[in-house]
């Protein structure tokens, strides 16, 4: 019979430890969390790429290259399984399905009675709501809204285009060599902007669609920045703000509410109603939750700093 001593266990063990590291703590990026909820990645080589709350990627500073987008987006994931807020940003799995509703209703830029949402299916470690626009017939945009384990929403994925494509996939597309100068000319009409205000970088491939960084003026810290996004056929399809120079453009901090992105919420709920929440998400967009004063209706607002409403959700 051998007999080992505690000595000799604790050398197998350290042994263990060093040839199989812990997971996620890979040494070229680094996971910081915000106070706001949301959470940054960081490289070696000075790639900086920011998420919001839920997950979605928000901006980034320096070059990055799409294998760092990819891991980024990875570590990020896992980070949120380990450490999703299980409160406030939650939502309640009866909830889940309307909420998806008002998520494809801004990704989608359709009406939300465009939108069909199916009852929440639990999958693995999260849940999913899979839905479509419209509400009937065969030609269809399909997607899912996936939320983890904790109930915090994370992203709309669409997962079939009507038409397969969201648009033709010749005379509506873009030759990928074109893509950089026809997005200069769409965020120039997007921001107001003339065209030699605006800086834009080449063409990258993400995924299953192409996507081209710009910002606003070309130069210096205190800038716009933007996402031009077209589909795997090339066909355009729209310009995202991820940052609004002076984190809304009117000397505001990021967690203050512009007083005109307050109103156009109040504005569009109507009657006698009072703020009763504000949750600054990525930069220059907020979460404005606001109640009637003479009932119990609540309504979520998402709203830029200029006023421009993204998403719209009644709670009650």
């Amino acid at each position: 019979m051998y007999r080992f001593s505690f000595s000799a266990i604790v050398v197998v063990v350290m042994a263990v430890l060093v040839v199989f590291p812990i997971a996620g703590q890979a040494k070229d990026l680094e996971v910081i969390s915000r106070n706001d909820g949301g959470v940054d990645v960081e490289f070696p080589n000075g790639c900086f790429i920011n998420y919001d709350r839920y997950g979605n990627r928000g901006g980034h500073r320096n070059r990055c290259k799409n294998k760092q987008f990819e891991r980024a987006d990875e570590a990020v994931r896992n980070h949120m399984n380990i450490h999703g807020n299980t409160s406030g940003d939650s939502v309640s799995q009866s909830q889940m399905q309307r909420y998806c509703q008002g998520e494809a209703s801004a990704k989608l830029d359709v009406r939300p009675n465009y939108i069909l949402t199916l009852p929440v299916e639990r999958s693995g470690s999260h849940y999913i709501v899979y839905g479509q626009s419209p509400t009937s017939g065969s030609n269809v945009t399909t997607f899912e809204c996936t939320f983890n384990q904790h109930g915090v929403f994370r992203d709309v994925e669409v997962t079939r285009w009507a038409n397969d494509s969201g648009g033709s996939s010749s005379g509506d597309s873009v030759p990928e060599a074109q893509m950089q100068r026809y997005c200069q000319g769409e965020a120039s009409a997007e921001l107001d902007v003339r065209p030699n205000y605006i800086s834009t970088f080449p063409v990258e491939r993400s995924g299953n669609h192409y996507v081209v960084y710009g910002q606003s003026p070309p130069s210096g810290s205190n800038v716009t920045t933007f996402e031009c996004k077209y589909n795997r056929h090339g066909v355009f399809r729209g310009v995202e703000v991820t940052r609004w120079a002076n984190q809304g453009g009117n000397n505001s901090s990021s967690n203050e509410l512009p007083s005109q992105a307050r109103k156009k919420c109040l504005d569009s709920f109507g009657g006698s109603a009072k703020v009763t929440q504000v949750s600054a998400l990525r930069p220059g967009y907020w979460e404005v939750i606001m109640q009637n004063n003479a009932g119990s209706r609540m309504a979520a607002c998402t709203v830029s700093s200029d006023g421009h409403i993204q998403d719209w959700a009644e709670m009650n």
